[in-house]
């Protein structure tokens, strides 16, 4: 496995998707990639997803799967079996509903 990816950014529910190619990575022992080092190096990138809800595309699954909310533990990783095929990883960063209160609403108004 090499020591950069290229990380497709998708930031907010907007379509837009933004490249940066060969973004350094690291690994545990078990050559899972290190979620928490990579998102601080696209926060110094100046990205805005500071605070945002973190989920990763995997390939094996077809879909996005939730990690958690900025900041991240650093024991956070994207098992290698769920790397795109092409060494492609796609992060979507969804800014927190701050208004949320667990309650439903009453649409009825």
């Amino acid at each position: 496995m090499g020591n950069t990816i290229d990380v497709l950014l998708q930031i907010g529910e907007a379509e837009t998707k933004e490249m940066l190619p060969k973004m350094a990575i690291q690994y545990d022992h078990n050559n899972n990639i290190l979620l928490q080092p990579l998102i601080e190096d696209i926060k110094n990138k100046r990205f805005p997803v500071r605070h945002h809800i973190i989920s990763y595309y995997a390939a094996s699954h077809r879909a996005y799967v939730f990690v958690d909310t900025d900041p991240i533990s650093p024991n956070h990783v994207i098992p290698a079996s769920d790397i795109d095929p092409n060494g492609r990883l796609t992060l979507k960063f969804r800014p927190q509903d701050h208004n949320a209160t667990g309650a439903i609403d009453d649409l009825s108004k």
